[in-house]
């Protein structure tokens, strides 16, 4: 049976087509991925690990990292500290990329679910100790594992796609409390800043064909649940989604 024989729209994503992507655009954008202070900003290299943009970045100009600044704490020496996204991969159902924790393994086990894994590299400026010839930069990697679903919300016609975060974990974090703390700071972020933009809109669209028809409003809904019974359907490691599509 084909895909639209349910639907007037399939689209489908594969997990390696989004991580190859992601990979892509570390490179082609890196300042998306390496944050810093005055210190690191001025000269890329001090961040803990190496920058490797394409040739383009250069060649146009663009910036390696992006800027930032530390609200005034009344201190002599102000912090320095870094940083970096330097690993990402995500894992649609059956879990096969994602080697996720042995505590955690078991909730990627219900089908129409997804995993990401993600290296975040943070450097700290030692400014206080004068060491030739280079003050050190402490460095450390956290690696950060979801495991989330994805919905199709709203109602017609302002629907939209979406992913939701049902469980967070930090590795090798200690004490208990401290990694419960950060935790809670990284569910904070994902919920408050990530995934709002994260989000596919499913709205009504307008077609000037003048020469035709003239104009055509194009209205994309989601299929009922008798006929399509996961939508999207997080399966065969890729997202699948489908659509209904209605002219007028």
């Amino acid at each position: 049976m084909a895909f639209t024989d349910r639907c007037s729209i399939y689209a489908g994503v594969t997990e390696a087509g989004i991580n190859a992507a992601v990979r892509l655009l570390m490179k082609q954008r890196p300042s998306l991925f390496n944050y810093g202070t005055g210190y690191f900003q001025a000269d890329p290299k001090r961040f803990p690990k190496p920058i490797t943009p394409a040739p383009d970045v250069s060649r146009y100009k663009n910036p390696l990292t992006t800027l930032v600044k530390l609200p005034d704490l009344g201190l002599k020496v102000p912090p320095d500290l870094c940083f970096q996204l330097t690993g990402f991969a995500i894992d649609f159902h059956p879990a096969n990329t994602v080697a996720l924790p042995s505590n955690i393994a078991s909730l990627m086990k219900p089908e129409q679910r997804f995993s990401l894994q993600a290296t975040v590299t943070a450097g700290v400026l030692n400014a206080l100790d004068n060491i030739y010839p280079v003050n050190p930069v402490y460095s450390f990697d956290l690696v950060v594992y979801a495991i989330g679903h994805l919905v199709l919300g709203g109602t017609a016609p302002d629907e939209t796609l979406s992913g939701v975060a049902d469980h967070l974990e930090i590795v090798g974090i200690a004490p208990p409390g401290l990694d419960n703390a950060l935790v809670y700071l990284a569910r904070l972020v994902l919920k408050e800043k990530v995934l709002p933009k994260a989000v596919l809109a499913l709205a009504p669209f307008t077609l000037d064909i003048p020469k035709m028809v003239g104009k055509v409003s194009v209205s994309a809904t989601k299929p009922s649940p008798a006929t399509v019974a996961n939508n999207p359907a997080v399966e065969d490691d890729q997202v699948k989604v489908f659509v209904e599509v209605t002219a007028s």
